[in-house]
């Protein structure tokens, strides 16, 4: 399992352009631009937003990492949730793979497989 932080900021619809061009002015590595492949689920109860957690598959370069996000905290602007990450072949989910501990009660639903959907 890997923690994933997110530091949020507010930002002034004024002062937007000045930090975007400031932050241009920071060295840093270039990376060459990635096509990235997405695909969020849900069910339609919305049984992952009730229980405050996320499935995604993302994808890059041939390679797939199938993700749950589960709840978290956050304290002012940092936010932090438990995300459990599997590598997968190809972009079809393959829940089984997730730990037990990823279910709210210790189990994923034994239908969530065919309800998730795009």
């Amino acid at each position: 399992m890997a923690q994933e932080i997110e530091l949020k900021f507010i930002v002034e619809k004024d002062s937007a352009d000045a930090l975007r061009q400031h932050l241009n002015t920071l060295s840093g590595e270039h990376h060459e631009p990635v096509q990235l492949l997405n695909i969020y689920y849900e069910t339609p109860d919305n049984w992952l937003r009730n229980h405050d957690m996320g499935l995604r598959i993302r994808g890059a370069n041939g390679r797939y990492e199938m993700t749950m996000k589960i709840a978290g905290r956050v304290v002012g602007g940092l936010h932090q949730r438990p995300e459990y990450n599997i590598d997968i072949s190809k972009p079809d989910l393959e829940l089984d793979r997730f730990p037990a501990e990823v279910g709210p009660e210790g189990t994923l639903p034994a239908t969530l497989s065919a309800e998730a959907q795009p």
